[in-house]
């Protein structure tokens, strides 16, 4: 009876065990992992036009006049003020070819071409905003020539200039 009995204890035991060792191996086989999902929201980007580009006064017939292309404000260059996210790289974009300033009246214009920037250069390029969360950005241009017999006046035209994150 006592073989019998050991018999039997020894069978629950090797059972026992035998699940437990079942049971760690099976989960030996598995496992289970977390990970993170995460997305960094820029804060908003926005461009004020500080001032225009001013070519002057000049006469019809007047040769082309380059405006100089310097990282500071001047009397003639455009200005505008980049603010965005700090320490963040910016594209600047503005015209590649040319725009015209028209006459009032007329139908006269005048040519304004090669565009340039500081920071950025010909046809914009990266610019990277100051630990302030700003960065100004100084545009300058070619007037073309003024044609001969063109009307007197006040000659406008527009450009865009775009910043992209």
């Amino acid at each position: 009876m006592v073989s019998c009995l050991n018999f039997w204890l020894r069978s629950i035991f090797i059972v026992i065990l035998g699940g437990f060792f079942i049971q760690k191996i099976h989960l030996a086989h598995s496992a289970t992992g977390v990970g993170i999902a995460r997305q960094y929201v820029s804060g908003a980007l926005s461009i004020y036009k500080v001032s225009d580009l001013d070519f002057g006064a000049a006469l019809a017939g007047a040769p082309r006049l380059r405006l100089p292309n310097l990282n500071s404000e001047t009397p003639q260059n455009a200005s505008f003020r980049i603010q965005g996210e700090p320490r963040q790289t910016v594209t600047t974009s503005f015209p590649t070819g040319s725009i015209f300033l028209d006459h009032p009246v007329t139908a006269d214009q005048i040519e304004v071409r090669r565009f340039r920037s500081r920071p950025g250069g010909q046809s914009g390029g990266t610019v990277r905003i100051r630990n302030t969360g700003e960065r100004m950005l100084y545009i300058s241009a070619q007037r073309q020539a003024i044609p001969l017999g063109v009307a007197p006046g006040q000659y406008t035209g527009s450009f865009i200039v775009d910043v992209v994150y």
